[in-house]
């Protein structure tokens, strides 16, 4: 088909390119977190800051339950005065099989994503969606065994029981709480190491660049608050601690001097309640 055939082209993700003109621009918001953070990618979830609604023609406010809406139209007002603005929730009506177009009632919905107590979320393996089937060979096979599928893609594939036990000895919980950890931890060594550099750097860089690593660092803590309770919402388990010696040594050659791991007050909590969470994984065995 030539280009002087086409009459509507439909581009997802359109509404940033700018230097394409546009007939329709329909932004989408979020109702029950419609500008997340406030902050831009990669700090926050925006892609543009919320004044840039001013160019939207058409605005779907997207999972709205039925309540009022007031005080969110009337923000999106402040950026733009004129779009319609549209009101939308969603209702799921049946599993679809992607192959087969079979559709099943959405009572067999707990078999994809149920979550029960000593597992995680999501069963993509052949007892739950299979989605592993859409993998070739040797890689189906490979996923569709939890002994055989890599310990980073255990989530994805696999419902994992807490208890676990993984290559390097602990346990599943035990490990995904410390690789939160880790994050943080990581970004606080960045701190460390950038502070260290303030004499060959001039005072507006450093200065600029210490702000962010910062708030980098506070973002970091806040996510791994989030995402630990989260967790332990549906396994009820304590944050596991980690007073080895072989941990304390990494923890010490890693970032000499620093255990505190973020500047928030909620991180600084997770810090004094759990002062002995590692600085780094050790070495899986």
């Amino acid at each position: 088909m030539s280009v002087a055939e086409w009459q509507t082209l439909l581009l997802d993700d359109g509404y940033q390119y700018v230097r394409m003109r546009h007939g329709i621009e329909v932004a989408l918001i979020d109702r029950q977190s419609p500008f997340g953070n406030e902050y831009l990618l990669p700090r926050g979830t925006l892609r543009e800051p919320p004044h840039n609604l001013k160019r939207a023609t058409h605005i779907f406010m997207t999972k709205c339950t039925g309540a009022a809406n007031d005080e969110l139209i009337a923000r999106i007002r402040k950026y733009n005065r004129t779009a319609e603005i549209i009101e939308c929730a969603h209702k799921p009506l049946h599993l679809q099989n992607a192959f087969t177009a079979e559709q099943l009632p959405l009572a067999n919905l707990e078999s994809f994503a149920k979550m029960k107590d000593g597992q995680t979320m999501f069963n993509r393996s052949p007892t739950g969606s299979n989605l592993v089937g859409q993998y070739f060979s040797p890689l189906k096979e490979r996923y569709s065994n939890i002994d055989t599928t890599p310990e980073n893609l255990l989530m994805w594939f696999h419902h994992v029981p807490w208890d676990r036990r993984m290559r390097n000895g602990r346990i599943f919980w035990d490990e995904l709480v410390y690789r939160y950890q880790t994050g943080v931890h990581y970004v606080s060594w960045m701190r460390q190491a950038w502070n260290a550099l303030e004499p060959h750097v001039d005072a507006r860089r450093f200065a600029e660049v210490k702000a962010k690593l910062a708030a980098h660092e506070a973002d970091a803590g806040s996510w791994r608050d989030t995402c630990v309770r989260y967790w332990q919402e549906f396994n009820g388990r304590p944050i596991p601690t980690d007073t080895s010696r072989r941990t304390q040594e990494i923890t010490k050659y890693a970032c000499p001097g620093t255990i505190r791991v973020s500047t928030n007050a909620r991180s600084d909590a997770f810090r004094d309640t759990h002062p002995a969470v590692p600085l780094l994984l050790p070495a899986a065995s």
